[in-house]
């Protein structure tokens, strides 16, 4: 379960992990140990838990990962 503000706790469905690729660059990234909760409605990725294992400058206009 995922508290989601003060408002709503959200129930995750499953765990796995997911390769994102971003369109301007042809390496594959694998984010593991992602939460699967369809009822949120967007996607979202903790900067913190991405840089446990990349290299990561998150700016207004761009992500940059290696």
């Amino acid at each position: 379960m995922v508290n989601w503000g003060q408002a709503k706790s959200i129930i995750n469905k499953g765990i796995g992990n997911v390769y994102i690729k971003f369109k301007n660059y042809n390496k594959a990234y694998m984010l593991k140990n992602c939460l699967y909760m369809p009822e949120l409605g967007i996607n979202l990725i903790s900067q913190s838990e991405i840089s446990n294992n990349y290299f990561t400058i998150f700016t207004s206009i761009k992500i940059l990962v290696s």
